[in-house]
């Protein structure tokens, strides 16, 4: 006999943008006088840095008649100006000249007329705040002192572009189960997590062999340390025989499409052949394939085509997936 399972909806999840904070660019991608269009939370926005380095980021279309400010608009100094009529508006959304005005209208005045969001710069990225309802921020970007710290290497990979959401993604850090199945990790890995607000914490560690460029194994204690902040950022401090910390950053362009990056943090190996290419390696394993390991790239066609069932079916060795579900499930409210 067939079992009706749950009903998929057309739009796979029905979920809204979850708010927090989300890297909308790497720090050393735009430059001082910069201006440039981006799509992140199902519209577009324009985003600048101004003469003395601070970043602002708006939504595209003057007030004042609707020209786009991404498209001849400029930068002055600490305004953004429009190319239509030279408005200039300040880092709070205010209009601070009007070039041919008399007097400023008291409207724009007393209120901000260009909707934006809240911009901090950390870890070497620029990271805006989203709420549905454009509530102010709710905690702090957390400080990565391995990002660009001295003695540090920093190596980015490119970023995935995946047709999900970002619950999906940073689920599988609870999903031990698949660990075997997608990525090859035959070792058992225990699982321990814990919720604090907008904070999760998981740690994965058991016992691993890896072979080394030699062909010589290895036997080490694996051990994985997720710290996630929010919705938009894990931090991974990775351990097996070599130090690795990931910064992931998982940043929403619509409603079901994400942009995934890694950042790979590691101690400078220079002097140390055999750690330098243990930890090639295993940058390597996280992003692509090497012997039975295989990294994001086998979760990709995955969330592509998967589907969010609300009441799945679980048994008793697929870990606490509800749990990380009801703590996620805050930053829709």
């Amino acid at each position: 006999m067939l079992i009706a399972q749950e009903t998929v909806s057309a739009s796979r999840y029905g979920l809204p943008i979850p708010y927090g904070w989300y890297c909308v660019m790497l720090s050393d991608e735009l430059e001082a006088g910069d201006i440039q269009t981006v799509r992140f939370f199902g519209q577009d926005w324009v985003l600048f840095r101004d003469a003395n380095g601070k970043v602002g980021m708006f939504e595209p279309h003057c007030p004042h008649l609707g020209a786009h400010l991404g498209v001849g608009g400029k930068v002055d100094g600490e305004l953004l100006r429009c190319p239509f009529h030279n408005w200039g508006f300040d880092h709070k959304g205010f209009c601070r000249n009007i070039p041919y005005a008399k007097a400023i209208p008291p409207k724009l005045r007393h209120d901000p007329v260009l909707k934006g969001l809240s911009v901090v710069e950390a870890n070497q990225m620029i990271w805006a705040w989203f709420h549905q309802d454009g509530a102010a921020p709710l905690w702090e970007v957390t400080h990565v002192p391995e990002a660009g710290g001295a003695g540090w290497c920093t190596r980015r990979h490119r970023l995935f572009e995946i047709k999900t959401i970002p619950q999906e993604i940073a689920e599988n850090s609870v999903d031990a189960a698949h660990l075997k199945y997608v990525h090859g990790q035959e070792a058992p890995l225990g699982v321990d997590s814990c919720y604090e607000g907008h904070l999760r914490t998981t740690a994965l560690n058991g016992p691993m062999s890896i072979v080394d460029s030699q062909g010589g194994r290895i036997d080490c204690e694996f051990s994985v340390n997720f710290e996630q902040i929010g919705p938009g950022m894990q931090v991974v401090r990775m351990s097996r025989h070599v130090t690795l910390v990931i910064l992931i950053t998982i940043t929403p362009v619509e409603s079901e499409l994400t942009h995934l990056r890694f950042s790979f943090l590691h101690p400078d190996y220079s002097g140390d052949p055999l750690r330098q290419t243990l930890i090639d390696d295993l940058i390597q394993e996280q992003v692509g394939e090497r012997g039975n390991y295989v990294g994001v790239q086998a979760d990709l066609p995955i969330w592509d085509n998967k589907a969010y069932l609300r009441k799945p079916l679980l048994c008793d060795g697929d870990g606490k997936i509800m749990e990380f579900r009801r703590w996620f499930s805050q930053f829709y409210e």
